[in-house]
């Protein structure tokens, strides 16, 4: 059973379509998924919306940290991230400063090099698929600019798009705007969703 999840979704403009990227954060419950994505399209209106959520379309995307909650031991994410990230790494950014100074690695995986079960995989399937719902309903309120000027806003967008394709921030950044859509899975119809395919 699911107890609560939440998806994510940015968005920018690309050639008349609205183009992004939906983003599972923390499905909890008997199986959990995290940092699993489908890449996303819809008309400028947010009508038409198409997930690509087949097996061979979601990926992970993320930290090593970000990885660990897919599975039951830590090691198991322990020899994966050791194995995949060097050959899945989309982007790097650094942490701290002097001698604290960290590199993190950010890698995109197909979810079927992850190895993940079958119910953890219906999951994140069910909840992509709810995707268009979200869409739908996206309001002005929900649309970001990009103040190039304005540091620190500009470094907050930088931050937020570090939990997505580096490609996407491209978009956004040339668009000048994107729209930031976060929904909770705690109503009854978000979870009957969901429920009605994973039993």
């Amino acid at each position: 059973m699911l107890n609560r999840a939440s998806v994510r979704i940015a968005a920018a403009p690309d050639n008349g379509r609205i183009c992004g990227v939906v983003r599972v954060y923390g499905a909890n419950g008997m199986y959990r998924v995290e940092g699993i994505c489908a890449e996303v399209s819809a008309d400028a209106d947010f009508g038409n919306v198409v997930v690509a959520s087949g097996l061979d379309d979601l990926f992970f995307y993320g930290t090593k940290k970000d990885l660990r909650p897919n599975f039951r031991r830590p090691e198991q994410s322990e020899r994966l991230a050791s194995t995949l990230f060097p050959h899945h790494t989309d982007q790097k950014y650094t942490t701290g400063f002097g001698k604290r100074k960290t590199e993190i690695e950010i890698a995109r995986i197909p979810i079927e090099e992850l190895g993940l079960t079958q119910e953890q995989v219906a999951l994140a399937v069910s909840l992509m698929e709810l995707t268009p719902g979200f869409l739908q309903k996206t309001s002005s309120r929900e649309r970001r600019e990009i103040r190039k000027k304005q540091i620190h806003s500009y470094n907050r967008v930088i931050t937020y798009f570090r939990d997505f394709p580096q490609n996407l921030f491209d978009l956004a950044a040339k668009a000048g705007y994107y729209f930031n859509v976060k929904r909770n899975l705690d109503t009854a119809s978000g979870f009957a969703g969901v429920r009605s395919q994973i039993g």
